[in-house]
């Protein structure tokens, strides 16, 4: 009797792990980024890089590629609304489907001054990224950057 009970134990057991885990993440399959940080603060025009750190969900894990040439995080200039394009890598191989969130970073290697007639001015930068499927997501503001002589 003890055996069989036991026995039962363990069944059950096995059930209740082969059932969908309750803890794992749900995210929406639209990838969404925060803003976590820009720095420096104050950079030479044409010499300082700037690197900016965000976080960020996909609930289906088809945010970045490995294509050459591919374009999936946008970061657009406040004072000529010119964008800079850059491409986050395969965070998950292609064909799977898992939720994932983490942290990405990337570098603007320069800016410059948008009239050359001033010794300094600011600027922000607009970010927003964009999976394999084409959904884009939310659209995250960056504090403002110094930009001087």
């Amino acid at each position: 009797m003890r055996q069989g009970l036991v026995l039962f134990v363990l069944w059950v057991m096995t059930l209740v792990s082969c059932t969908k885990e309750e803890n794992a993440p749900v995210f929406s399959p639209v990838p969404k980024i925060e803003f976590v940080s820009m720095t420096p603060g104050n950079v030479k025009a044409w010499q300082d890089s700037v690197v900016f750190t965000l976080k960020y969900e996909d609930g289906d894990g088809d945010l970045g590629e490995n294509t050459a040439g591919s374009e999936n995080l946008f970061l657009t200039d406040s004072r000529t609304n010119g964008s800079y394009t850059f491409r986050i890598r395969e965070l998950v191989p292609k064909g799977e489907s898992v939720p994932i969130k983490g942290s990405l970073r990337f570098v603007l290697p320069f800016t410059f001054l948008s009239d050359e007639g001033v010794s300094s001015e600011q600027v922000t930068f607009e970010i927003h990224v964009k999976d394999r499927a084409g959904r884009e997501s939310n659209k995250v503001k960056t504090p403002t950057l110094q930009v001087s002589r």
